[in-house]
């Protein structure tokens, strides 16, 4: 599943077919089918142009397709097994390329057309390639030995890359929000900061399952069987987390004011990330196997593991705003305001 950057259109994949709904009145606007089973969706950053990645015939290939008229644009990588693919803005899109019938590398094309750009040759497979958000720096790694690769897009040729070590952990990379600092999470997480690319080692929950930065940058969750750790990617340092005992998810809302948490069995959590105290806890959330935000923060998608998708209203209000609706519905209710004035502990609204 995947949003699109306005925050009003989510697409959603079943086998072949990609449903793009209006998340305001849950409405189906139109299919996509793609050439086979679709595994990853992603939106171009002005949400016009979907990128498709889907398997045919042993292979896995990326498509190109126009959102607003509902037509491909163009198949541009087939043969071999493609990961997921990634917007730099609206310009490039990059996806790694492995296995039989593509030599190991990472692909960039024109964004716009699906042409070929560039050919980045890579010392390894990578499985996962990322862009910095203002689209300097393209950043490919891989499982066990593979190093991160990092190439300066404003110099692609030629197509030298820069080699991290200590070398990463296999897992996916994110660049931080404010393009800072760049992380790949494994079973631990090795950060670099950008400027000088130096490593840091961050923890404290014993096996990672997740990372996810703050919006802002600068705040780094990390989820595992130990909890949730808040990280201050500057100092390197742990500040108080809210959440302790296994922890599977983790998301932050567009304000970065709310972290939502989930786990197998015991469903979804909200909790206000500058106090450390529980919001609210999600019904029949138990299963949760992905979430993310709408833009708008309003909303919290989720999915389970019998692939229902729920969309939930979280647009919480703070305390004073919930005393002050509350005690408008009161003030209209003689028999509401009297009890409001006898229940123990005396008046909680004004008179």
């Amino acid at each position: 599943m995947a949003f699109a950057p306005d925050g009003r259109t989510l697409a959603t994949a079943d086998g072949p077919t990609v449903g793009l709904w209006d998340v305001r009145d849950s409405r189906r606007l139109r299919d996509l089918t793609a050439t086979g089973r679709v595994s990853a969706l992603v939106f171009a950053p002005r949400g016009h142009t979907l990128a498709v990645r889907c398997t045919t015939g042993g292979s896995t290939r990326v498509e190109l397709w126009n959102r607003d008229t509902g037509r491909a644009i163009r198949v541009i990588t087939s043969g071999g097994q493609a990961g997921v693919p990634v917007f730099g803005g609206d310009d490039l899109l990059a996806v790694a390329l492995r296995g039989p019938g593509a030599s190991d590398s990472v692909k960039v094309f024109d964004a716009s057309n699906g042409d070929l750009v560039q050919s980045l040759r890579t010392p390894c497979a990578v499985d996962s390639v990322v862009f910095s958000p203002e689209g300097t720096f393209l950043a490919a790694g891989g499982p066990g030995d593979c190093p991160v690769s990092v190439w300066d897009t404003t110099s692609l040729n030629p197509p030298d890359p820069r080699v991290l070590y200590p070398q990463g952990q296999g897992g996916s990379l994110q660049f931080s929000p404010d393009g800072q600092a760049l992380i790949d999470v494994g079973d631990a997480v090795v950060l670099w900061d950008t400027s000088g690319w130096r490593s840091h080692d961050l923890g404290g929950v014993g096996a990672v399952r997740t990372a996810v930065f703050a919006p802002a940058g600068g705040t780094l969750a990390v989820a595992g069987e130990g909890g949730v750790a808040l990280w201050d990617t500057d100092t390197d340092e742990a500040f108080t987390a809210p959440v302790t005992g296994s922890t599977d998810l983790a998301a932050f809302s567009p304000d970065g004011g709310t972290l939502a948490t989930a786990t197998t069995g015991s469903g979804v959590r909200l909790w206000d990330v500058a106090t450390g105290h529980l919001r609210t806890a999600l019904v029949d959330s138990a299963d949760v196997r992905w979430m993310e935000f709408a833009p708008d923060g309003r909303t919290l998608v989720t999915k389970d593991g019998n692939d229902p998708i729920q969309l939930w209203n979280v647009a919480l209000p703070d305390p004073g705003t919930a005393v002050r609706e509350i005690c408008a519905i009161v003030a209209d209710d003689p028999a509401l305001l009297h009890r409001s004035l006898v229940l123990p502990g005396g008046p909680v609204c004004p008179r």
